[in-house]
């Protein structure tokens, strides 16, 4: 019974939890191949806006080739009254493009993998701000930081307008690139295991993808002591964490903490951002929770919130982590 709540529970806390072969919660991202975009409709008027603040910032400014990279956007209404945002604030569900300009100058969108239907608005009001973090290192295009170098990335936002839209672009954040040998490895191969390497690292789980999960393993134990590896045992730690619904096999893959604890210690976790520990401490919740060990589950959830503390980007974390508080509070003394 406990086993059957706390999965439940789990898959509602995680964002972005996976159901077999479909999308990820939240996210709009189908498991099979990448879906152009390309086609969708454009708004019929676009001018350039006032009035509204549009800050990117990726979590981390220097990586290593093949390192997953981050984007965090920071939203500010300046204006005197509200202003509707439709969709979400991630690419491919909302109206956001992320743009990167390599060292060749070559301008290019940033597609995600897929994009999902998206209809509701949500209103910000003066002086408020809303954020969001999302993956921007593999998508439609593959891999978008495919060499070593620097790399000026922006955002530009459009928002309902009289007429039309209008349209907000951030300020050109810097990534830099280092060479890395792991990296080269992951990003220079063009096969269907190097793509489904790289739809495991960006959802972090999905055990149908048995090809890029070997290779991603043969990868880390080949390269050990890179930053790739810790994020590749990272992601398999947040697979193993949670219920897995295989339809192709017709069954329900359950938690295996044990698997997850162990992988855990090979992370080094210095590397990692935020939005990754974060996930990492929910992880350790559950895995507490499943064992019953409810002062480890609180003590994780509160180490969690603290890092989410009031990011306006890790907003969806502090209310899975609250959600999950709540739905554990008679445990949780």
């Amino acid at each position: 019974m406990i086993y059957r709540f706390l999965s439940f529970l789990f898959v509602l806390t995680l964002t972005g939890a996976l159901v077999g072969c479909a999308s990820p919660v939240k996210q709009g991202l189908d498991l099979g191949d990448p879906a152009s975009i390309v086609d969708a409709p454009a708004p019929a008027t676009v001018s350039q806006g006032e009035g509204i603040k549009v800050v990117a910032m990726p979590l981390k400014q220097s990586v290593e080739l093949g390192e997953p990279v981050y984007l965090a956007v920071q939203v500010t209404n300046m204006r005197g009254e509200p202003v509707s945002l439709i969709g979400s604030l991630k690419p491919g569900e909302g109206l956001i493009e992320v743009y990167s300009i390599g060292a060749n100058g070559e301008k290019k969108i940033l597609l995600p993998l897929s994009a999902s239907d998206f209809s509701g608005s949500t209103t910000l009001g003066p002086d408020q701000t809303a954020g969001e973090v999302f993956p921007i290192f593999f998508g439609a295009n593959g891999w978008n930081f495919n060499e070593a170098g620097e790399y000026r990335i922006s955002v530009q936002l459009e928002v309902p307008a009289e007429g039309g839209f209008s349209a907000f672009a951030s300020e050109p954040a810097v990534i830099k690139v280092g060479s890395s040998k792991a990296g080269k490895a992951l990003v220079s191969v063009d096969n269907p295991s190097n793509m489904e390497a790289g739809k495991f690292l960006l959802w972090r789980r999905g055990d149908h993808l048995e090809a890029g999960i070997k290779f991603l393993t043969t990868l880390s134990e080949q390269h050990p002591n890179s930053a790739l590896s810790s994020y590749i045992s990272a992601a398999r730690v947040q697979s193993y964490s949670e219920p897995f619904a295989n339809y192709t096999l017709k069954e329900v893959r359950a938690p295996d903490c044990e698997q997850a604890n162990a992988l855990r210690k090979t992370v080094n976790m210095n590397v990692l951002p935020e939005n990754l520990l974060i996930e990492d401490f929910i992880a350790q919740a559950h895995c507490h929770a499943e064992s019953q060990n409810w002062d480890a589950a609180r003590e994780a959830l509160d180490a969690g919130s603290r890092l989410a503390s009031d990011r306006p980007e890790f907003r969806a974390y502090s209310r899975s982590i609250e959600e999950m508080q709540k739905r554990l509070s008679k445990y949780l003394k």
